[in-house]
């Protein structure tokens, strides 16, 4: 028992409580409050609901932007964060996207992205992009 209070305390870790090495359950003492036998948390399947990590984008049919340069542009700021890029395909007689949605893989980005705001404006390839917070109830968004 003092082997592994020793290598607790240089660890810099709390003293083991005698009633953890017992191994019964409603015996723990846990003095920082929180359940050592809880489930571990996993961030790839308990993720933020798709809503709040998505962002409409609207851009001008003058000054178009593809996918990839829009995928590169979110990249180069905030790393690998892209999980899927949904655009509003032209019809025939149009040539450029108009309108899509990107999803990332966390929702705190666009929350960085648009700060309080509802939208802004971002400057792509020095065209323009519009970011928009989704809103999935708007049919007017539905991508």
């Amino acid at each position: 028992m003092d082997t592994l209070n020793k290598q607790a305390k240089l660890k810099g870790k709390e003293e083991i409580d005698e009633t953890m090495m017992a191994g019964s359950s409603s015996e723990v003492q846990n003095k920082n409050g929180l359940n050592p036998f809880a489930k571990e948390w996993d961030p790839a399947k308990e993720r933020a609901p798709e809503e709040t990590r998505c962002l409409y984008l609207a851009f001008s049919r003058c000054h178009p932007l593809n996918e990839d340069e829009i995928a590169l542009f979110f990249s180069q700021r905030f790393g690998r964060c892209i999980e899927k890029l949904n655009f509003q395909r032209p019809q025939k007689n149009e040539d450029a996207l108009i309108f899509g949605k990107v999803v990332f893989h966390f929702s705190t980005i666009p929350v960085s992205i648009l700060g309080k705001e509802n939208q802004i404006m971002l400057t792509v390839n020095s065209k323009s992009l519009w970011c928009l917070r989704f809103d999935p109830l708007n049919q007017n968004n539905e991508v």
